[in-house]
């Protein structure tokens, strides 16, 4: 079998490969996995094209890692190929331990899954008729989101991104997949300083922004209205705060533990920034007609909306890939931003610019620092630890 995988420079190698079957996937096995480097490019689903006996197909190609799927996929090879289990033995291997795993673990083959692709659309092609079809009856009535409010709410339209990547990461690397996701879900073991970032920061602005109203108005804005957020019923400051990151994770779940992996791994953590601000703005178009406090939005505000959600795509990216990949604190993050940054009636005003002008300096910076890491050839600033 002859297999095309993307390489890292951005262009694409082909390379004969030994191939078994297995329901309906392709199996890859990298011999003496400790000389070769082909198969560290699919560490992450990635489209490859192969050709077997003479038929060229598009599959989605990944390194597997879960310790059960490894076993039945080796058992699986070794059962065409007997003798392969003598190359798939690490340097140094004594003692018949099939070695070199995806992590360097002896006792673990590198084997690559090959899934051919199916006709017809994908799960990730749905990803944005959720939120229009939970809007669509809003709209067809004139009902509108107020904050406050619990009903009409907007609140399980933002499950979309979540339930897109759910569906695609069991399509495509089945159970394994779904458990490395909902680890990098709840992962919070990520040390003090992204806590800071995620949670600490834009309470950072909020306070920032609540000084300079105290220094212009000559008093302290009220906090009273941080309970008072588009369709949620208000439950407290706390309720609405852990609402928000439960809303945030729905979102971040789609758009930074799914999609930004992916791009990145193409093109690279700003590019990858970049591309996800059009699909996330188009994403967000149901809401302008159903939430009041989008509703309002002047014809200036509309690209200033999209600027900021492309900084916000940064400093995003940037929390998940240093983090060490934790979904939760870039949930924690958004849900945290969205209710001191404008969304809640508290927020609005001098300190909805405030938090909004100091997250955009912050992407600025990272953007100026990545730019000059990449001018020195030095490690990227945006992408994985």
């Amino acid at each position: 079998m002859l297999l095309s995988y993307p390489t890292s420079g951005g262009g694409s190698r082909m390379i004969p490969v030994m191939y078994s079957q297995s329901r309906g996937d392709l199996l890859v096995a990298a011999a003496h996995p400790e000389r070769k480097r082909w198969w560290r490019n699919l560490r992450i689903p990635t489209p490859v094209r192969v050709r077997v006996r003479g038929t060229e197909l598009d599959a989605i190609a990944v390194l597997l890692t879960d310790a059960e799927e490894v076993e039945q996929a080796t058992a699986a090879y070794l059962q065409r190929f007997p003798r392969a289990a003598v190359s798939l033995r690490g340097e140094g291997d004594n003692h018949g331990e099939v070695a070199a795993g995806a992590t360097g673990d002896r006792g673990v083959a590198v084997i690559v899954r090959a899934s051919p692709k199916q006709g017809g659309s994908t799960p990730a092609d749905h990803r944005s008729i959720w939120p229009w079809g939970w809007m669509l009856p809003f709209v067809i009535t004139g009902s509108i989101v107020h904050r406050g409010g619990g009903w009409p709410t907007h609140l399980p339209a933002l499950a979309g991104p979540l339930i897109a990547a759910v569906l695609v990461t069991a399509w495509v690397q089945g159970t394994s997949g779904l458990r490395g996701l909902v680890r990098r879900m709840i992962r919070w073991r990520i040390g003090v300083r992204w806590w800071f970032w995620g949670l600490g920061s834009p309470l950072v602005y909020f306070a920032a922004g609540a000084l300079l109203g105290r220094v212009s108005d000559g008093r302290w804005p009220s906090l009273s209205g941080l309970d008072r957020d588009s369709g949620i019923p208000a439950i407290g400051a706390a309720g609405v705060w852990l609402v928000a990151v439960v809303a945030g994770l729905g979102e971040e779940t789609g758009w930074r533990g799914f999609a930004l992996p992916q791009l990145q791994r193409r093109y690279g953590p700003l590019a990858a920034s970049l591309i996800i601000v059009p699909m996330w703005a188009l994403w967000h178009a149901p809401l302008f007609a159903v939430l009041a406090s989008y509703r309002d939005f002047g014809p200036m505000q509309y690209p200033g909306f999209v600027f900021g959600l492309a900084c916000g795509s940064v400093v995003l990216t940037w929390l998940y890939n240093r983090s060490g990949s934790s979904i939760l604190i870039v949930a924690v993050w958004h849900g945290t931003f969205n209710m001191v940054g404008g969304a809640t009636a508290a927020s609005e005003g001098t300190i909805a610019a405030v938090v909004s002008t100091a997250v955009m300096i912050q992407a600025i910076v990272l953007i100026a620092l990545e730019l000059w890491a990449r001018h020195r050839r030095s490690p990227s600033v945006l992408g994985p630890v």
